[in-house]
C-alpha cells in the first residue's frame, strides 16, 4: 500500500505495511525571554532494531546520525517550518522514529506525514496539514511512495512536502527530463498530497484538539520599512545580473552597510 492504512481506533505509530514511525512532538508554552528566532529541531532517528539486528562488532552502541538521518531530518524541516504563524519563537522539538523497517516501502514520503500529523493534531499552533510523498516514474508511469526495488529502476526520485493549498519543498533529482515531464511528476505528488492531508483533516476532527492560545511577537515596522527601502531596490539590480562574481560583489555591497 503506498497510503496510511489505519483505522480508528488507531494502534500507536505510523503505520504502512511493516513500516512503523513513532512521530512525537513537544513545545513550550512561551517563548524564552528576549527571543528573536523560531528553535524548531526536527530529528529523524533509525536504529538496528528497526530491521531486527544489533550493532557487531566491539563497539554496541550506535553513534552519530548517518547521513541519511541527517538529509531526513532537513526534509522534515523544510515543509513545516514556514506552516507555523509568523512571530511564533517558542521552542518546538519533532522526532519521527522508526520502530521497524520495510524494504517495500520508502520512508522519506512517510516521515513527513508523520511529523505533519503528529503536529497538527498537538495544541501546538500549527494551522494546516503537511504531507510528504516520494515520486518514482518507471516505463513512463509515476508511482507513488515506491520501494527499493522499483527505485533502482526508476529514471525519477523526487521527494515532495506540501499542503493541501501548494507544494513547499521540492528534493530529488532525474535522468535528463523536460520541464513539462517535471511538472507533471509535482502535478501528481501533489494530487497524492491532497489525498494525505485529507486523511489527516478527518483524523482531527475525531481527536477533537484545542489549539492553545499564543501571543505572537510583532515585527518592527517602522524598521522593517527602513531597511526594505534602503536595500531592496538595490538586490533586486544585483540579481540581474549574469555574472556571478559580480552579483555576489553587488549583494554584499548592499548588504554590509546594514551590518
Amino acid at each position: 500500500s503506498s497510503g496510511i492504512n489505519a483505522e480508528w481506533p488507531l494502534r500507536p505509530g505510523y503505520r504502512v505495511g511493516n513500516l512503523v514511525l513513532l512521530a512525537t512532538v513537544c513545545g513550550l508554552d512561551e517563548p524564552k525571554e528576549n527571543q528573536d528566532f523560531f528553535p524548531l529541531s526536527c530529528d529523524y532517528i533509525e536504529k538496528m532494531y528497526a530491521v531486527g539486528r544489533v550493532p557487531s562488532g566491539y563497539i554496541k552502541r550506535e553513534s552519530k546520525p548517518s547521513e541519511k538521518e541527517v538529509l531526513i531530518s532537513r526534509m522534515i524541516d523544510r515543509p513545516i517550518r514556514p506552516m507555523f504563524p509568523e512571530g511564533y519563537f517558542a521552542d518546538v522539538q519533532v522526532i519521527v522514529q522508526v520502530l521497524s523497517a520495510d524494504k517495500e516501502v520508502s520512508i522519506a514520503g512517510h516521515a513527513i506525514t508523520a511529523a505533519g500529523l503528529s503536529l497538527y493534531c498537538s495544541n501546538i499552533p500549527f494551522p494546516k496539514p503537511v504531507s510528504g510523498v516520494q515520486i518514482g516514474r518507471i516505463d513512463g508511469k509515476f508511482v507513488l511512495n515506491p520501494s527499493l526495488k522499483e527505485m533502482a529502476i526508476s529514471d525519477i526520485d523526487l521527494i515532495v512536502g506540501g499542503t493541501e493549498d501548494s507544494v513547499v519543498m521540492i528534493e530529488g533529482e532525474a535522468n535528463e527530463i523536460s520541464n513539462e515531464e517535471l511538472l507533471e511528476a509535482i502535478k501528481f505528488a501533489h494530487d497524492s498530497i491532497k489525498q494525505f492531508s485529507q486523511f489527516q483533516c478527518k483524523f482531527l476532527q475525531k481527536m477533537r484538539v484545542e489549539k492553545r492560545k499564543i501571543s505572537l511577537v510583532q515585527k518592527d515596522a517602522n524598521l522593517f520599512k527602513q531597511v526594505k527601502d534602503f536595500v531592496y531596490q538595490k538586490m533586486v539590480t544585483a540579481n540581474k545580473c549574469s555574472d556571478k562574481k559580480e552579483k555576489s560583489t553587488d549583494c554584499d555591497s548592499a548588504l554590509i552597510p546594514l551590518l
